[in-house]
C-alpha cells in the first residue's frame, strides 16, 4: 500500500515499461544445459506429481506454443497461467470470496478502507491539492475503492475535482467491478470515462499510466506485487542469464532452462 504524490504516474509508468517488455523468444538451439547441480537437485523431485500435457490443458497450450516458437519467459509463463482468456486462473467465475480459494481485507470488512480514505483526505488536504486522482491496482471485485468512494461522498468531495482509474488487465475482473462500482455488469472500455451514479464521480479502467488524467496521484494496491509477472535470472560462470521455459519432450512438463544469448530483459539490466 503506497501513495505517491508528485508526478509519480510518470516515474511509476516508466517502471512498469521496463518491466512489461516481452521476450521474443530464442530459438532451442541457444540455451545452455541444466549445471550439475540442476541435474542433482531435480533427480530428487517427484515428477508424477507434475502436470503434463495429457493432464493440464494449459501446458498442452503452453507446449505448442513453445514447439512453435521456442521457449519462453517465467513472465510470459505466469501472465499465461493467470490470465488465459480459457485456461487462465482467473478465467474462472469465483475466485475470491467464500466461493473462491482465499478471501483479501476488502472481502472481510470496509474498515481497512475507511481508514485508507480518512488518510487520504488528510494527506491531500496537507499537500494543498485541489484535485484527487485515486488509482487502485488490481481492485478484485472493487470492494475496497467502493468502500473508499463512499467516505469521500460522506465527506462530500467535489465530483468535478475528484478521479477514480482502476488498474486491470482481466475483462471477467472488470466486468465484476463495473457491477459493484457502477451498478450493472457489463464489459467497461478502456479509458473511457463511466460516472458513478452517487456522487457523479469520474471512473475509467487502464491498461496504461498514460491514460490517466492528472500527474499527481494516489496509487494505492493491495495483494497485487505478490501476483505480479516476473523475470528471472541466474548468476553463472557466464554472467547473468535468464531463466526460461522450455519444454520436456520426454517427460511431457515443463522445465527450466537458460538461455546462452542475451535477452532483452539481460540488456536492459545490463544497461541501466
Amino acid at each position: 500500500m503506497f501513495a505517491i504524490r508528485q508526478y509519480s504516474c510518470i516515474i511509476l509508468s516508466r517502471s512498469y515499461s521496463s518491466c512489461l517488455i516481452r521476450y521474443q523468444s530464442t530459438k532451442s538451439t541457444d540455451l545452455a544445459e541444466t549445471s550439475p547441480s540442476d541435474i542433482e537437485r531435480k533427480s530428487t523431485v517427484d515428477y508424477s506429481l507434475w502436470a503434463t500435457s495429457e493432464t493440464n490443458q494449459l501446458v498442452n497450450y503452453l507446449s505448442n506454443r513453445i514447439k512453435t516458437i521456442g521457449p519462453i519467459t517465467v513472465a510470459d509463463f505466469m501472465r499465461e497461467s493467470l490470465l488465459h482468456p480459457k485456461y487462465g486462473y482467473n478465467a474462472r467465475k469465483e475466485v475470491y470470496g467464500k466461493k473462491g480459494d482465499f478471501i483479501t481485507t476488502p472481502e472481510i470488512s470496509q474498515l481497512y478502507a475507511e481508514l485508507l480514505a480518512k488518510w487520504i483526505i488528510q494527506e491531500n488536504a496537507t499537500i494543498g491539492g485541489n484535485v484527487l486522482q485515486l488509482v487502485e491496482m488490481g481492485p478484485g471485485r472493487g470492494l475496497f475503492m467502493n468502500n473508499i468512494i463512499k467516505v469521500l461522498r460522506r465527506e462530500k468531495y467535489s465530483h468535478s475535482h475528484t478521479f477514480f482509474a482502476l488498474y486491470e488487465t482481466n475483462p471477467l475482473m472488470r466486468r465484476c467491478q463495473a457491477e459493484t462500482l457502477l451498478g450493472r455488469s457489463f464489459n467497461p472500455l478502456i479509458a473511457n470515462d463511466y460516472r458513478i451514479k452517487d456522487g457523479n464521480y469520474s471512473l475509467i479502467w487502464i491498461d496504461e499510466f498514460k491514460q490517466l488524467l492528472h500527474n499527481d496521484t494516489y496509487f494505492i494496491a493491495n495483494e497485487f506485487f505478490d501476483t505480479y509477472p516476473i523475470h528471472k535470472f541466474q548468476k553463472t560462470s557466464q554472467g547473468w542469464q535468464e531463466v526460461m521455459i522450455d519444454w520436456d519432450p520426454i517427460r511431457k512438463t515443463l522445465q527450466y532452462v537458460l538461455s546462452l544469448k542475451p535477452t532483452p530483459m539481460i540488456r536492459l539490466y545490463e544497461n541501466v
